[in-house]
């Protein structure tokens, strides 16, 4: 989702994320929640970020400088 708004510079950003399990096993290990500490300038950056970690954003909350925010919860 937030692909679309790749262009656009943060202001504040609100997110947590915990590592993916592996999905070939039993018993799936649940890793526990962490809020992201670093800072981006923008989203680019940020997908870029993730992208390159084994981690899954449960929910997050954007605050663009344009005044837009988004707030979506993947849980």
């Amino acid at each position: 989702m937030l692909i679309h708004f790749k262009e656009l510079n943060i202001l504040e950003m609100e997110l947590y994320y915990r590592e993916k399990s592996a999905y070939n096993r039993k018993a799936q290990k649940v890793y526990p929640q962490h809020k992201m500490r670093l800072s981006f300038s923008n989203t680019l950056k940020l997908l870029t970020y993730l992208s390159s970690k084994n981690y899954k954003a449960d929910w997050f909350e954007v605050r663009f400088k344009n005044g837009w925010a988004i707030q979506h919860s993947l849980i």
